[in-house]
């Protein structure tokens, strides 16, 4: 396994935050990680020590949006990962970029004893560095030190700035068509076992899955636009 800054899955940006400002972001994560909550807490990752909790310090979440192009809409948190917590191998629906969403980082207490791996590829994110995580790669993290490990973790929906830092060749491409492959499959099993278990969550989490094909081919946007030319 090689060690890279990049690759498919993670690019690092810039580096956005300078020291003194890390230290006023170090300090406001202290003020505030009593109200951390666990970000598994009702599957089976539910017995890790992983949380995250509010980022409202004003300068820091002003220079990322300003960079990025970004509003006030999607998730701006802080995540804590706490000495010794391995999360396994996976893939997230909800940062992908087949999704029309993608995630970004910024470490703010980290070390080399934490491992991040993307796509195969050990990704070494510094402290203050703002990096792009496709979240339909493949990744896993491993906090091996003694220190809890802190970032500042967006998930937004790509605008016409983040779309520039989206790879546009052919195996990215190839790679969104074998994503969604994977997820057909994971969707098709997850509803057979749960229509055999409980049919009526079956049949919401397909008015669910209905509402976002919809939504990813433009449908809904067509028929409110329909609706509104026929009044």
């Amino acid at each position: 396994m090689k060690i890279t800054q990049k690759n498919f899955g993670a690019k690092i940006i810039t580096k956005l935050f300078s020291d003194d400002e890390i230290l006023l972001i170090q300090q406001y994560a202290t003020s505030v990680a009593s109200e951390k909550k666990l970000i598994q807490e009702n599957d089976h990752l539910s017995h890790l020590k992983w949380w995250s909790t509010r980022f409202d310090l004003e300068f820091a979440k002003k220079k990322i949006d300003d960079y990025l192009g970004l509003d006030d809409s999607g998730m701006k948190l802080l995540y804590f990962l706490a000495p010794g917590v391995k999360l396994p191998v996976h893939r997230d629906y909800s940062g992908a970029s087949a999704s029309n969403r993608i995630r970004f980082h910024v470490p703010i207490v980290t070390n080399d004893d934490v491992k991040f791996i993307v796509d195969g590829d050990i990704i070494k994110m510094s402290v203050g560095e703002l990096w792009m995580l496709d979240t339909s790669y493949l990744h896993s993290v491993e906090n091996n030190s003694d220190i809890e490990r802190i970032h500042i973790v967006y998930e937004v929906d790509i605008n016409q700035k983040i779309r520039t830092y989206i790879p546009a060749n052919f195996k990215h491409r190839l790679h969104i068509v074998y994503f969604w492959i994977l997820s057909f499959i994971k969707l098709i099993k997850s509803l057979t076992i749960t229509l055999a278990l409980n049919p009526k969550i079956a049949f919401v989490r397909l008015k669910v899955v209905w509402r976002f094909v919809l939504w990813k081919f433009g449908v809904g946007h067509i028929q409110k636009n329909n609706k509104n030319k026929s009044i």
